[in-house]
């Protein structure tokens, strides 16, 4: 069994992000980077089940997001990211990007 390392990833903006490195069986060229789903975080049993199986196969590194489990700042989803992603969507689709 991995045993999960406690990790914090600071951002360029300071937010401290908190996670968990699970190590692997040792040098298979494989690793994971895991984002937990809405309203989880990396240390749910359910997520945490997920980790441990893709640990069998190569490192991991899981990371809460912002205001989700032990991470600083504020989540963000809800009314100001769907302006931010509006916002955006109809910037670069007037500018022929293809939305993003």
């Amino acid at each position: 069994m991995f045993r999960p390392t406690p990790i914090t990833l600071s951002t360029s903006d300071g937010v401290r992000l908190r996670g968990q490195y699970l190590s692997g069986p040792g040098s298979t060229g494989v690793a994971f980077a895991v984002g937990h789903g809405f309203t989880n975080h990396v240390r749910k049993p359910a997520v945490r089940a997920v980790l441990r199986r893709l640990a069998e196969h190569g490192a991991v590194l899981a990371v809460d997001f912002r205001g989700h489990g032990r991470s600083g700042g504020a989540s963000s989803v809800g009314p100001p990211r769907s302006r931010t992603c509006r916002r955006r969507w109809n910037g670069s689709a007037s500018s022929g990007t293809g939305g993003w």
